[in-house]
């Protein structure tokens, strides 16, 4: 065996390590993609799953966000009206957003599943993807 065979064999487990890390650390990613949110709810009680807001980097508002429901749930309903966020971080004054609420139908027990579109005025939309859990 010739001594760059040597290095390969000696570089193999390195190398493979390597490799599945990055598998595992995309795994990992993939189950948490951005734009889409795991929620909770109680059968039949509403509950806030989601508030969007829009500030700059000085803490002032900017204009109100507008949700869009693109794909309402099946097995129960969604409303959106203004809230307050609190104070985003390193911010003196709360802002104010829009609130999503989801209420299940009374009795209903399983996932549902919504979508909406969040269009933050700065030439910025985002999707997201929910799968609620209601017990």
């Amino acid at each position: 065996m010739n001594s760059v065979s040597r290095r390969l064999l000696l570089l193999f487990p390195v190398t493979l390590t390597l490799v599945v890390g990055l598998l595992i650390s995309l795994s990992a990613f993939a189950q948490a993609v951005p734009g889409r949110v795991v929620a909770s709810a109680k059968s039949g009680v509403e509950v806030q799953i989601a508030v969007h807001s829009s500030w700059t980097g000085s803490c002032q508002q900017r204009a109100r966000v507008v949700v869009v429901l693109t794909n309402p749930p099946k097995n129960g309903e969604v409303s959106m009206r203004p809230v307050e966020t609190g104070k985003p971080p390193g911010c003196a004054w709360s802002v104010s957003g829009t609130g999503v609420f989801y209420k299940s139908k009374a009795g209903f027990n399983g996932e549902d599943t919504m979508a909406i579109d969040v269009d933050f005025k700065s030439g910025f939309i985002r999707h997201y993807d929910y799968k609620i859990t209601v017990r």
